[in-house]
């Protein structure tokens, strides 16, 4: 599976631009306060890990049969669905995640994009009956009852409600510096990155083969009060893991989309502007380069 932020490796970007090419804060001492996002009374993380070996939920998605191994609903009326392709005489299947959007009525949530499908909950708590309605092996429509560990979604702290929904990219900036480079570019109308690997590459920066990023154009970033989150990518693949926040100091580690290209952790800040906007800043050193990446972001509703 294609992986987070591929170019943040092969570009090796995102060196800390916290002093550099942003507004000023209109108050740092009057911390922005959201009002939680549109599903955060129903927002639920369910697990699939405790329930019966021969009755863990299944779909088909093309031509492959995954298992469900957890499913959260986000205060953003996101799912986000971790998943992996059952078992074969190769083994086991890499662990993947996908996400798109839901509706919610009386406890069951119904599933578009990625996954078709719905899962019905009846309530908190560990071993909790869960009906998913997904499409079988056979092509068709089947209910599945089965166990699953149900927990609801708390966000702990303002920066966290301000931080639990999902956001576009309006522009990006992109710092890269190492031997015999020092670069320092501003991108419009989202973040892009074949066109920053086409502009990184004609600048200096080394073994970077701008073709293999078509179609990685950030199409959306949600983050959750579970800690989640994923970015999905104009062509359709999604990348997830979790992420901490403590005041503005923002981290994030991948669970399910790193290779050996990829620095499965970065860290820098996530700032909070405007209501509804948002600066996440993040920085690493990869591959002899340093560099760094300021997303300026606005809230999807």
């Amino acid at each position: 599976m294609k992986k987070l932020f591929i170019l943040l490796a092969a570009a090796a970007l995102l060196l800390p631009l916290a002093s550099c090419k942003k507004d000023p804060k209109p108050g740092d001492q009057d911390p922005v306060e959201m009002k939680p996002a549109a599903t955060a009374d129903v927002a639920k993380t369910v697990s699939f890990a405790s329930a019966p070996e021969d009755n863990k939920p299944t779909y088909l998605s093309g031509n492959t049969i995954y298992e469900m191994i957890s499913i959260e609903f986000t205060e953003s009326s996101r799912y986000i669905l971790y998943r992996k392709p059952v078992a074969t005489k190769a083994g086991e299947g890499e662990i993947e995640v996908v996400t798109g959007p839901y509706t919610e009525s009386n406890g069951t949530y119904k599933c578009t994009g990625e996954f078709e499908g719905s899962v019905a909950v009846s309530g908190d708590g560990s071993n909790k009956e869960v009906t998913v309605t997904a499409t079988n092996a056979e092509g068709q429509k089947e209910e599945t009852k089965t166990t699953g560990n149900v927990t609801s979604t708390t966000s702990s702290g303002q920066g966290q409600t301000n931080a639990s929904r999902t956001w576009k990219v309006n522009n990006c900036f992109v710092t890269i510096s190492g031997t015999g480079v020092s670069i320092e570019k501003g991108f419009t109308n989202g973040c892009n990155f074949q066109e920053i690997a086409t502009y990184a590459a004609n600048n200096g920066v080394k073994n970077l083969d701008p073709a293999k990023f078509q179609g990685y154009a950030i199409k959306e970033i949600t983050f959750s009060g579970a800690n989640s989150m994923t970015i999905t990518f104009s062509n359709g693949v999604s990348f997830g893991g979790t992420y901490t926040l403590s005041g503005t100091n923002f981290s994030y580690k991948l669970t399910a989309g790193s290779n050996e290209f990829i620095n499965t952790t970065a860290s820098g800040s996530l700032e909070f502007p405007k209501d509804g906007q948002a600066e996440l800043s993040l920085n690493t050193t990869l591959k002899g380069y340093s560099g760094g990446i300021d997303l300026s972001l606005s809230e999807v509703k």
